[in-house]
């Protein structure tokens, strides 16, 4: 969908609500802007387990094998299926927005 997204296991953490949040994500002691959806991912998913994706803003590279840490900031809205991918990708995009300009410091 031109989103491309750390999807993680979730380990060591309480874990909040489902639902989309302003987060800052963190790899090799540096600190990025991001936006994560925590839940089922009901627009494509088939099953109920719980992921977690992270669009983390700003940042192109290789994120296998990296240990990266994931703090929510701020709840943004609750997780919904769209009727489309296009729809899905709107919203992503509106979600990006107010993450970029979020004021709380990330670092």
């Amino acid at each position: 969908m031109g989103f491309p997204t750390a999807n993680l296991r979730i380990a060591e953490c309480v874990v909040p609500r489902n639902g989309v949040y302003i987060s800052k994500t963190t790899i090799n002691d540096e600190t990025f802007r991001s936006v994560s959806n925590l839940g089922t991912s009901p627009t494509f998913g088939t099953d109920n387990l719980i992921k977690l994706e992270t669009h983390i803003l700003e940042f192109e590279a290789d994120l296998y094998s990296k240990t990266l840490r994931v703090e929510f900031l701020k709840f943004l809205r609750d997780e919904m299926a769209f009727s489309s991918a296009l729809e899905l990708a709107a919203q992503i995009q509106r979600d990006i927005r107010l993450a970029a300009t979020y004021k709380e410091r990330v670092q």
